[in-house]
């Protein structure tokens, strides 16, 4: 992820009023068929994380960069995310001090579109 706009696009109905939301580009197919590589993740940062919502974790890296994963959330514990991806089928942890950062994907465009 980088801090700054790549590019604008259209809001939805759905997402007019949000504040700050924001996009990005599906990268990989760790998540086909639900989401895939070229789609674009559109988040509203105020819908809280919940089992079965496809969100991004993101990372901050000790030179203030940022990783980011998609994943679908499958619980939250005070500890960790239990998070699940289907290109291979696996459900692992995400130790939640490293990955302080979750947000609700809320709306995908297909192709980027």
């Amino acid at each position: 992820l980088v801090p700054d706009p790549i590019d604008y696009i259209r809001r939805s109905e759905r997402m007019q009023g949000v504040k700050n939301p924001f996009a990005f580009q599906i990268v990989g197919s760790s998540m086909s068929p639900a989401l895939e590589h070229g789609d674009q993740a559109v988040v509203n940062p105020v819908l809280l994380p919940r089992p079965g919502a496809d969100c991004v974790f993101i990372q901050q890296q000790e030179d203030n960069s940022f990783v980011a994963l998609v994943k679908r959330l499958l619980k939250q514990t005070p500890d960790i995310w239990r998070a699940r991806q289907f290109n291979p089928a696996k459900d692992f942890d995400l130790p939640r001090r490293k990955w302080s950062r979750v947000h609700v994907i809320a709306e995908i465009r297909r192709g980027g579109l």
